[in-house]
């Protein structure tokens, strides 16, 4: 009898398609895990060789740079290092996914560290430093902590030390300068550094106390046209610019460097921009006249970006006599002197005017 033509039970038909199919997928799931296993080893390769970025408007937490992520790609690679299962990968990519819990347990100290700095965890911070004395990593536990003396000082020890890498150097020099008494400083050795920037003018403005007036109307827009928005060089160049500017009484290059700030100190200025305009089409008649309340900054309108400061009708034009002045008709000598004066003193009221 012919067994070959005899047909397979249903169950054993199943059982045999199983036996033939199990190798294939077993096979399948290695390939996976190997496709999975290289796109993340090779993202995370691909981030670390990537160059320096312009800083957040925020002083560094971390000296280790952790480097940002494309829109919707964290995730994915977070999901994809979860359903891996491989710890190692797991805690490398959730520290630069915004995960870092998923590392607060790590054999390795270092990510151990960095991950109980980004929770915020300085019980745990200041045990893992204690086994593990790095300098970079206990200024982040001062800073965490308010303590801005240690900061300082184990930046320092950051600075002068061999052993750490470059761009580490770079964010501990920038953590510096955040303290106003070591900003020229830190200055200097971002110079050194080369850090783009026009650098070289901030520390002008911080350490000669005799620059004139001319200087900051000629400096004040290269440097504004120069500085990376949304950094922190921005934020802190400009703060200790605007200083000046206030005490030279130079409005117009005032309310340039007000409107890219974002904190309150000075908003009053606001009010006046029109009576500014003025002041400036004397000061630069060649200059394209700055745009006026209702044109919008960087796609927000004027309430949106400086909120409820109005920028209307006010005490100057309406009883100083210029409210028929537009920018088409320049101020007379008498006229330019006079309206400076009433915004200095509405401004700067500690100032005698007509100095």
């Amino acid at each position: 009898m012919d067994h070959s033509s005899l047909p397979l039970h249903p169950a054993h038909a199943a059982a045999l398609l199983l036996t033939l199919l199990l190798p294939a997928c077993s096979l399948l799931h290695r390939v996976e895990r190997l496709n999975a296993t290289t796109y993340l080893r090779q993202t995370l390769a691909d981030l670390s060789q990537e160059s320096r970025r312009p800083l957040t408007t925020d002083t560094p937490l971390l000296l280790y740079p952790l480097p940002p992520l494309p829109q919707g790609e964290g995730e994915k690679l977070y999901a994809t290092a979860l359903a891996l299962g491989d710890p190692h990968l797991l805690e490398q990519v959730a520290l630069v996914t915004g995960h870092p819990e998923q590392a607060l347990d790590s054999e390795d100290p270092h990510r151990a560290m960095m991950a109980a700095a980004l929770v915020g965890d300085t019980v745990r911070l200041c045990r893992l430093i204690d086994t593990n004395p790095d300098a970079a990593m206990a200024y982040s536990l001062a800073h965490l902590r308010g303590d801005t003396v240690a900061a300082e000082r184990h930046l320092a020890l950051v600075l002068e030390g061999k052993g750490y890498p470059a761009e580490t150097k770079r964010l501990a020099a920038w953590a510096l300068a955040a303290y106003p008494s070591r900003r020229a400083e830190a200055i200097d050795r971002l110079i050194s550094m080369r850090e783009p920037g026009p650098l070289r003018e901030w520390a002008e403005v911080l350490r000669n106390g005799d620059l004139t007036a001319d200087y900051f109307r000629l400096h004040t827009p290269i440097i504004l046209s120069t500085l990376p928005r949304g950094s922190l060089m921005e934020r802190m160049l400009l703060a200790d610019l605007r200083e000046r500017l206030w005490d030279l009484d130079l409005w117009p290059e005032a309310l340039q460097v007000q409107k890219r700030l974002a904190d309150d100190r000075h908003a009053e200025i606001l009010r006046y921009e029109r009576e500014i305009a003025l002041l400036e089409t004397y000061e630069h008649p060649a200059r394209e006249q700055a745009e006026t309340a209702c044109a919008t900054v960087d796609g927000q309108s004027f309430v949106e970006r400086f909120g409820p400061v109005r920028n209307v009708n006010n005490w100057v034009m309406n009883y100083g006599g210029y409210s028929s002045i537009t920018a088409s008709r320049r101020l007379t000598p008498d006229e330019y002197l006079r309206l400076r004066d009433q915004i200095t003193a509405l401004l700067r009221p500690e100032v005698r005017v007509g100095r």
